[in-house]
């Protein structure tokens, strides 16, 4: 009763992959795009946490729903091999270009749907020292996350935001009235649901929090850039000139703003 609690909490967010699919094709440029602006340190102080805990050096690694790379990327330069997969054939011709211009070689990429995915077909049982999921919708069924472990010879590695805000957000928020729907940078309950089930696993569960705060000043550019998902909800949801409530916001050398955030890294160790 509890296990099925927990795994019930764990993906009734979950859109289903065949609209995930469509979705992350629609987004994969404005992601990439955000993805390359991203001020956060959240990335590089993630792989300094793997390597200090010797789970890299000569590692192969398997990055679940990698996107385009933000982390496949800097583990690449510290691990022996690192295999990407993703639902969107966008992401990842993102990913090899990322690779390709930074001259990464130790990358292979697979488009698959991780929760359907035959690891006996793929030869993938237990091959991987490091699985590694960062904000990644894949595992967020039981048979991601159980597969996840499946997969693993070594350690699992999954990022999940608990909190994150931003004073733009807010402000734009209030003022477009957009109702404060499900969002997966602000899911507590996310790393509740895969503590517990992993723990009733029998897995010696640990958690790390990384947290930050964050003072800087953006270009309009940037802002349709980074901000672009919540300005297409209020202009198609709202019919609201995003340019009118934007200039309401803005100083005289751009947007200031404000954001917190909290990082959860939930690992656990497969073998003994």
């Amino acid at each position: 009763m509890e296990q099925l609690y927990y795994e019930n909490l764990l993906q009734k967010n979950n859109s289903g992959s065949e609209e995930s699919e469509k979705m992350w094709d629609q987004r994969a440029a404005h992601f990439y795009e955000a993805q390359k602006n991203d001020r956060s340190t959240f990335t590089r102080e993630v792989v300094d946490v793997l390597k200090r805990r010797g789970m890299l050096e000569k590692a192969e690694i398997l990055d679940i729903g990698g996107g385009s790379g933000r982390y496949a990327l800097p583990l690449s330069k510290e691990a022996k091999h690192v295999t990407l997969t993703d639902i969107s054939t966008n992401m990842l011709t993102l990913a090899k270009e990322h690779a390709e211009q930074n001259g990464v070689k130790n990358i292979s990429f697979e488009k698959l749907v991780w929760e359907k995915a035959n690891l006996a077909d793929l030869k993938w049982e237990k091959k991987f020292d490091v699985t590694f999921a960062s904000m990644c919708p894949a595992i967020r069924t039981p048979e991601g996350l159980y597969k996840m472990a499946d997969a693993s010879k070594g350690y699992c590695v999954i990022n999940q935001y608990i909190h994150n805000t931003d004073s733009l957000s807010r402000f734009l928020r209030e003022k477009a009235e957009l109702p404060q729907g499900y969002n997966p940078h602000n899911d507590r309950e996310a790393v509740q649901s895969i503590f517990n089930l992993l723990w009733l696993k029998g897995y010696d569960v640990e958690l790390h929090y990384l947290r930050s705060k964050d003072r800087y000043i953006l270009s309009r550019e940037d802002i349709e850039v980074q901000y672009a998902f919540v300005l297409e909800s209020i202009r198609e949801d709202r019919g609201l000139d995003t340019s009118r409530l934007l200039s309401q916001y803005a100083e005289r050398d751009g947007y200031h703003i404000t954001e917190e955030s909290v990082l959860a890294m939930i690992m656990w160790k497969v073998s003994a």
